[in-house]
């Protein structure tokens, strides 16, 4: 094996450094943002209806929906593209794949104004919350493409400061259209949505000054290859990930549904963390990978999925806290949903380690594929596994799922030659406990027993102490034992 030279080492060492104060201040920005927003559920529980909750929750998923078809998930791609193209001819890619997808929905307006009743009959939505689904579905790639690309310089106090305010902003509006319009469900989804149409709007134009309005055809055959097999993913991904709320609107009470969509929403506490590093590793993932150093990932992955575990066990130990807070004492029988729903957080986020790897080695195709089936597969074991134990089972069919998107991506990458990075000794163990303390967490809810889940949950901080200090070890470049 040959010895990368000194210059390779540090540059990979400042990136590493960088990765990791990426991920501190996303994480703050993310969970300071989520803070807030979590503040605010009570205000909406208590003053939207049961419907008008789990409405906005059908909302949220056919939004994701829409996101990840029309909006090509041309994100996804600048990570690997910045490899490929640098300097002004990145900024030319990037206004290329937006505008793209920017008449994509165009048509899907179009659609709608000509045949409205036609996207009424599919979502269950009305005309003006589709309209603003359609407004967001055209500009909000273009702020998902700046902060991408800014991650991938990274510049994360840019990037994390602009999520937050946003955020914040969104938020706020949020609270005040709804304590204010007749119609709750048109404040909540207008006060969370339109903020980020107008901020996309923006950067679209800063794209298409950067970008000099130029669109072309080059980078159209190189990002459509990646694009539309990530958009099968990404249309994969969001079956498992809102499947389980399209199925309980279907076949559940409107209090189940709700409960629910509760249990979703506290479920994001553990997935926004998720998401939030996943966003500041991506970079320096694809750096090592660039380089050829994949002692280096498996070094500091290790207390990556170490700690995600412990962060997702610690918020499924204080499922009933959570509701209390969020939801009240009318929500109360949503806690023993939340730890299989919470757990399976962390079985996405290795599945999302796996589509990174295929990403840059520009093999996505029968990932993309894969993951369809088994989101197809996925609301089919909900329907069937709702029908014979209830709604109860959702989660757990959400973890599995989950494993079965992981076996496929392993599958995958033996079959094309792709190396392996995260081997099964490596996610075993922490997936297997994840899967052990998701059956037992309801139990523990069920008995009682508060003493013990307490003294669980500060087992568990204790030990993300000490794997904490071992992690700053690993990003400051100092040999951890």
């Amino acid at each position: 094996m040959s010895k990368e030279s000194p210059s390779a080492d540090s540059g990979l060492a400042r990136k590493r450094k960088a990765a990791g104060k990426s991920a501190a201040w996303y994480t703050i920005a993310a969970f300071t943002t989520k803070a807030i927003g979590f503040v605010t559920i009570p205000i909406f529980t208590r003053i939207m209806t049961l419907e008008e909750f789990g409405l906005f929750n059908n909302y949220v998923a056919w939004q994701a929906i829409f996101l990840c078809i029309f909006g090509l998930e041309s994100y996804l791609t600048v990570n690997r593209a910045r490899f490929d193209y640098g300097g002004s001819r990145l900024q030319e890619y990037q206004f290329t794949v937006l505008s793209t997808g920017v008449a994509l929905s165009a048509a899907l307006m179009a659609i709608l104004f000509a045949v409205p009743q036609v996207c009424i009959g599919l979502t269950g939505l009305d005309f003006q919350y589709i309209l603003i689904l359609v407004l967001y579905v055209m500009f909000y790639p273009a702020f998902a493409m700046f902060q991408a690309f800014q991650r991938t310089q990274y510049k994360y106090k840019l990037s994390a400061s602009l999520s937050l305010v946003t955020s914040l902003f969104s938020t706020v509006l949020s609270v005040v259209l709804v304590l204010t319009l007749s119609d709750a469900l048109l404040g909540r989804i207008g006060g969370q949505y339109l903020p980020f149409v107008v901020l996309g709007a923006a950067m679209l134009c800063w794209y298409a000054k950067t970008g000099k309005a130029r669109i072309r055809i080059e980078y159209l055959k190189y990002a459509l290859p990646l694009c539309l097999p990530l958009i099968v993913s990404c249309v994969g991904g969001y079956a498992l990930l809102v499947g389980s709320r399209i199925v309980a609107q279907h076949m559940c009470s409107p209090n189940e549904m709700a409960y629910i969509s509760l249990a979703v929403t506290c479920a994001q506490i553990s997935y926004v963390l998720v998401t939030t590093l996943n966003n500041a590793w991506a970079p320096w993932l694809m750096d090592c990978l660039h380089e050829k150093r994949l002692d280096e990932v498996r070094r500091t992955f290790y207390p990556y999925i170490w700690g995600t575990f412990i962060v997702t066990t610690v918020c499924s130990l204080l499922a009933p806290e959570l509701v209390a807070i969020l939801g009240g004492s009318e929500y109360a029988p949503a806690a023993v949903f939340l730890p299989a729903f919470i757990e399976s957080m962390l079985f996405s986020m290795v599945a999302s380690q796996y589509t990174y790897l295929e990403t840059y080695y520009k093999q996505v195709k029968q990932a993309g594929f894969a993951s369809l089936l088994v989101g197809v597969m996925h609301i089919g074991l909900c329907i069937v596994c709702t029908y014979y134990w209830g709604p109860l089972s959702l989660g757990y069919v959400n973890m599995l799922s989950y494993g079965l998107l992981v076996a496929c991506h392993k599958l995958i990458l033996k079959m094309i030659g792709c190396p392996d990075v995260f081997g099964a000794g490596m996610i075993g163990a922490p997936l297997l406990f994840a899967l052990l303390f998701s059956i037992a967490c309801p139990m523990l809810l069920s008995s009682g027993l508060t003493a013990i889940r307490y003294l669980l949950v500060g087992v568990l901080c204790a030990l993300g102490v000490v794997l904490l200090k071992h992690a700053i070890g690993v990003f400051s470049g100092q040999k951890v034992k």
